[in-house]
């Protein structure tokens, strides 16, 4: 039987990736044409500029520079859409962060994306005149000589440095980051919603950042490729001033195209990425049960446990939440019993994928917030309590058991110590630099980062939990859910209070941390403390003072007081 990962890969995956590809391939005309509308404006001849545009929406040239640019920037999608992933990938250290940089797969995905901005931005070029199409012309009507268009080498390499600066971001800036959405719309709608500030953004991320360094690194190292081609290609040098000088950089001109190349090729790149984002977020509906024998590893619960294929998970997990709140036919499945035997095998399969999903995060943070609460005292001096209580720990650990009379080994090494590694001694003293401390140290809070970069899916347990057990209420012909119920809330009180207890602990650790960052999963702690909190009034509210006569432990039913109180 073929598997859930192998299947979905085939199947729905990849015609995802497919869709996503061919519109952003159709819509490659439709930013040219603005894009030609503004590299071709003239205030002063409006006629003039309508004219132009539309000669050159309609000449063969553009259809072929379209054809180019489409295959350019589907081969592209296409390379980069293995590069996606639904759980952010969280480094503990500065230089963990930086080395994501230098790792093969990173500088092969910097050279694609830099070299297909450059053919994109090279693209451009031939549909704005002579001034930036060719790399060189006729120095004058009279003359056979043929000058050096520097203007084109400056566009092309303005286009090879955004490629570069998108491929950056997209690492340190985790944009391979596939997080769903928080409201699921329909992808017109999306797309519609999002476009505009997309444009926003790649212009606001070109005037700032890559035409500023730009600039800078043509203004310091211009002359390195303007030599090179006068030299290997034979050409004059043209008797206006060179391009990295400032009366060069001060033609507004060459900035205006720049500046609208850089935003097209940033655009299209984003475009791309965004479209990827939305197809595979879009909800994906596994059935509860099936009567087909091929598709019996295919079902929800599957889904929920699926852990070869990431993405698979939280689909399942989010067509469990929508199942739960839209639609009661497919909810009703999950309350039958089979026959023959009776037994409530599509709510025990689901019950139990949430459950260990939530106790697993539950786990997490009992440790870690364990680990802040017990960072504090061993940074403390010598002579605190709770240090001469450590070092009465350790000498109770290795009392008596030093060398007995006739352990001459032992003996013999007592007398000579074994010499340290110097390659471990001298690691130690480069670790005191600081630079490499700098470099070596934790990122504040990187523990705690990693360990909610996941929470999305417990969100999503909690709240199809709350919901299943509130209409089970009135839907539950067999009270199969409600034989779980004490265990469903020990599950969500147990995390309900280590997440109260992160939260408390958490101001303690930014105060000692040196350095902040705004890290992505701060949305889903709060989210997730929130989902908590709805989900556990939302049980009590259904089904009032009766949860008093649950059995549960002293903490836990004195924690549930609390909420059946309203204190909480």
């Amino acid at each position: 039987m073929e598997s859930l990962e192998t299947w979905f890969r085939r199947e729905v995956y990849h015609w995802r990736i497919g869709a996503s590809v061919v519109w952003t391939v159709l819509s490659v005309p439709a930013f040219f044409t603005v894009y030609l509308l503004m590299a071709c404006f003239v205030p002063l001849h409006p006629i003039q500029w309508i004219s132009d545009v539309v000669f050159n929406l309609t000449s063969l040239s553009f259809w072929g520079t379209m054809v180019t640019v489409m295959i350019i920037l589907g081969g592209v999608s296409v390379y980069n859409s293995t590069h996606f992933t639904v759980v952010a990938d969280v480094p503990l250290t500065r230089l963990a962060a930086l080395g994501r940089l230098v790792k093969v797969p990173s500088i092969l995905h910097g050279a694609v994306f830099s070299l297909a901005s450059g053919m994109i931005a090279w693209s451009c070029t031939g549909l704005i005149g002579d001034t930036y199409g060719k790399l060189s012309e006729k120095c004058s009507e009279e003359s056979e000589k043929n000058c050096f268009n520097e203007k084109h080498v400056f566009v092309v390499c303005h286009g090879l440095l955004v490629g570069f600066m998108f491929h950056l971001l997209f690492r340190l800036q985790q944009e391979n980051f596939v997080q769903f959405p928080l409201l699921q719309q329909a992808k017109f709608f999306q797309v519609k919603s999002n476009l505009w500030p997309m444009m926003e953004k790649s212009l606001l991320f070109n005037l700032k950042f890559v035409n500023v360094l730009f600039y800078l690194l043509y203004f310091l190292l211009g002359h390195i490729p303007r030599h090179w081609f006068l030299r290997n290609l034979y050409l004059e040098a043209r008797p206006e001033p060179a391009l990295n000088t400032i009366f060069g950089m001060m033609d507004l001109g060459l900035l205006w195209q720049v500046t609208l190349s850089g935003t097209l090729v940033h655009a299209l790149l984003s475009y791309a990425t965004f479209l990827f984002k939305v197809y595979n977020t879009e909800p994906f509906v596994f059935p509860v049960e099936t009567m087909y024998e091929e598709y019996k590893n295919k079902c929800l619960h599957n889904a929920l446990g699926c852990s070869q294929f990431p993405l698979v998970k939280y689909l399942g997990f989010l067509d469990l939440h929508l199942l739960t709140k839209h639609t009661p036919n497919r909810r009703r499945q999950l309350f039958t019993l089979s026959q023959p035997g009776g037994h409530p095998h599509n709510w025990n399969s689901v019950y139990r994928a949430c459950i260990l999903e939530i106790d697993s995060l539950t786990k997490s943070l009992e440790e870690n917030n364990w680990k802040a609460f017990a960072a504090p005292p061993l940074n403390n001096s010598s002579g605190d309590n709770s240090s001469k209580g450590a070092l009465g720990v350790s000498s109770l650990t290795f009392r008596g058991s030093g060398p007995s009379v006739t352990d001459t080994s032992s003996i013999k090494q007592q007398q000579n110590p074994p010499q340290e590694d110097p390659l471990k001694k001298l690691f130690d003293t480069l670790k005191k630099k600081p630079v490499l401390k700098y470099m070596l140290g934790d990122l504040p809070e990187a523990s705690a980062h990693r360990l909610f970069s996941t929470a999305q899916t417990q969100i999503w347990a909690i709240q199809a939990l709350a919901a299943i057990v509130a209409n089970s209420y009135s839907e539950d012909l067999y009270g199969v859910v409600q034989k779980s119920l004490p265990d469903i809330l020990r599950s969500l009180l147990n995390l309900q209070e280590n997440v109260e207890k992160h939260f408390k602990l958490a101001p303690v650790v930014g105060r000692r941390a040196q350095n902040s960052c705004a890290p992505s999963d701060i949305g889903l702690r709060h989210s997730l403390r929130t989902s908590l909190k709805m989900s556990l009034y939302r049980i009590i509210n259904t089904f009032g003072s009766h949860l008093s006569e649950i059995k549960l432990a002293p903490e836990h039913g004195k924690r549930l007081k609390f909420f059946m109180d309203y204190k909480e």
